[in-house]
């Protein structure tokens, strides 16, 4: 079935065919991001690819200065040599050139798409030539992982240890989340490239050191004017560096600070309205957060008291409503982010006295205006013959005592402090005076009264036998994997948070139902014009996106750390490390360097995993 990503209103960053990343002379392009509908949306079309190529040295001299010391991603692989020539009878390697390139059933551009890689990808083909040219002049070519890409138009096949391009950072898979994550503090131009001196001064309100005031600079200068502080610098752009891992700023613990709570797409609104009432107002209504028209210069403090009295008498018209197309820029701006926005970062660069993170679409934003962030450390339990269900989770966020039994007098005492969803298998049920207690097979016990308990469910019987499943249950909002009739994983999730029944504002349940996983991202951006708060969203690359139904899906959510509790605006939230577990262990599994991938229809090459979701979601 049909993708569910829609068209984003804000184009992209370089709507070019190629990923063309190289970083000399402020020379950036790159392609098409993906965008979604929010969770509980119809699924759109998909996004077109189109063609534009990024002037090279406009503004600033040289290549962006990345922090760091590190080689840029790309180059020389492994030390070896270059080699331009072709290699007779060697199977040709393959390099992602597009910011995401279909993967085909068949070489042809009407085949079905089986899956996705993401730009910068590395792969290996079967043969050293084309294997057909239906639909693509330079050929197609059959990756070892199965599936055919197009020559040229959206790879390149090479020979040789050296790439073709430079490349942004790949997913780190091994971390709790594939990139570094950022949250947009203050609205802020997002550049297709790093901005000279005289464009941050016109889109930023940044003044170079020792420069005089402009007669306007009251309102450009404030905080944003703030820079003038910082070293003195010329404001053009030095020689590429790299950094290792992003800086940016230490995050404070899970859920402190300004990390806002939400959901994945659609219910990702969330996340600006708790930021919003942290700081008594509304993102969207906001002053800092009104978009300005690229090229327009920052408006004065107040107007010439003529105007005002000319105005005076007029009725100010009601003000448009800020909408992502809204918030489009030109030139050297690619669009305008509000507050509540999140980036998905590559690197940290340079541009004079400035800092700019460069983000994965290829846009760079102002350093000043980005909080980093990790997500929750909350995981949940791994299950095997000796640790499996009954499982507590403690319930009460002030944490219980974990007590033992004193054999010579009868009484409980304590052992040690049992903190908020700590886990642990439960062995048996024992009563001591009048309280029930769950106690370990260690002999630890724990009030009963103060914990979430788990129990093995009977498969639901439009579940084949032997595959495997997910259970949901959103009156305990808990998940536990399957498979076939033995439990794999516990952990706690935040699914669609109801308000109120039957109210379409505020209501928003995760459906129940038995499903099918459909498609899996490592990451997929949402973005859209909200409808619970007012203005639009965008949360670049969501981490560990599994589609079961429409635009429902399990995916991390590193905005919050409510897990255990409803959050949501549909989509089943969970937390880094949980949500990259079950991405790992959910059919179909995903090829060595592919971004996405689609499960086969009518279970033609592997059995997908089932999702089951039940109960009724609690209120409030």
């Amino acid at each position: 079935m049909p993708v569910p990503h829609a068209d984003s209103p804000i184009p992209n960053l370089f709507e070019g065919r190629a990923l063309r990343s190289t970083l000399h002379v402020g020379g950036l392009c790159v392609a098409v991001a993906m965008a979604l509908t929010g969770c509980g949306g119809e699924p759109t079309g998909d996004q077109p690819a189109q063609s534009a190529e990024q002037p090279e040295g406009e503004g600033t001299a040289g290549g962006p200065a990345v922090e760091g010391g590190e080689a840029e991603d790309g180059g020389i692989e492994d030390g070896g040599p270059e080699d331009g020539g072709e290699s007779a009878g060697v199977p040709k390697r393959i390099f992602a050139a597009r910011f995401v390139v279909n993967v085909r059933e068949r070489p042809a551009e009407t085949s079905t798409r089986i899956g996705r890689l993401r730009a910068g990808a590395v792969l290996n083909a079967k043969t050293s030539s084309p294997v057909g040219y239906d639909d693509c002049p330079a050929g197609w070519y059959e990756l070892e992982t199965g599936g055919f890409v197009c020559n040229r138009r959206e790879v390149t096949a090479f020979d040789g240890p050296r790439l073709p391009e430079a490349r942004f950072r790949q997913p780190r898979l091994t971390d709790p989340l594939p990139y570094e994550y950022g949250y947009i503090r203050s609205d802020v131009p997002v550049y297709r490239r790093p901005p000279n001196d005289e464009e941050a001064a016109e889109h930023e309100g940044w003044r170079a050191p020792n420069a005089e005031p402009a007669e306007s600079d009251g309102a450009a200068g404030g905080a944003e004017g703030a820079t003038a502080a910082r070293p003195a610098g010329s404001g053009t752009v030095a020689a590429t560096e790299t950094a290792g891992r992003p800086a940016g700023g230490t995050p404070g613990p899970a859920g402190e600070g300004a990390a806002p709570a939400g959901d994945g797409a659609s219910g990702m609104v969330a996340a600006m309205t708790d930021m919003s009432a942290a700081s008594g107002t509304n993102p969207a209504a906001s002053p800092t957060a009104t978009p300005r028209p690229a090229g327009t210069p920052a408006p004065a403090v107040a107007a010439a008291p003529a105007a005002a009295e000319e105005d005076a008498g007029e009725e100010e018209a009601p003000p448009e409503p800020i909408t992502l197309d809204s918030l489009r820029g030109e030139g050297v701006v690619h669009h305008r982010a509000m507050r509540g926005f999140w980036v998905s970062l590559d690197r940290r660069i340079r541009s004079g006295p400035r800092r700019y993170w460069r983000t994965q679409a290829a846009g760079f934003v102002p350093a000043r205006a980005v909080a980093t962030r990790e997500g929750s450390t909350f995981v949940g339990l791994a299950l095997d013959e000796t640790t499996t269900l009954p499982v507590g989770f403690i319930s009460r966020r002030q944490g219980t005592n974990a007590e033992t039994m004193d054999p010579e007098r009868g009484r409980l005492r304590r052992a040690r402090r049992a903190y908020h969803r700590d886990s642990f298998a439960i062995a048996r049920e024992e009563t001591v005076g009048n309280r029930r207690y769950y106690v370990t097979a260690d002999g630890l016990y724990y009030r009963a009264d103060v914990v979430m308990r788990v129990d093995r469910v009977e498969r639901e019987e439009r579940i084949p036998e032997g595959v495997k499943w997910i259970e949901v249950n959103l009156e305990n909002q808990t998940l536990v994997a399957y498979d076939g009739e033995r439990p794999a994983y516990v952990t706690l999730i935040s699914s669609g948070r109801v308000k109120r029944r039957g109210d379409e504002e505020l209501d928003h349940h995760t459906p129940s139902g038995v499903f099918r996983i459909r498609e899996k991202h490592i990451t997929n951006t949402m973005d859209g014009d909200g409808t619970v708060v007012d203005g639009p969203y965008s949360i670049e690359d969501v981490p560990y996106v599994q589609y079961f139904w429409r635009s429902y899906a399990f995916h991390t959510a590193f905005w919050h750390d409510n897990f255990g509790r409803t959050k949501s605006h549909g989509c089943i939230n969970m937390s880094p490390l949980d949500s990259r577990w079950l991405f790992n262990w959910t059919t179909p599994g995903l090829p060595a360097n592919w971004h996405s991938i689609w499960a086969p229809e009518g279970e033609a090459d592997t059995t997908p995993t089932y999702v089951w979701v039940h109960g009724e979601t609690p209120q409030g």
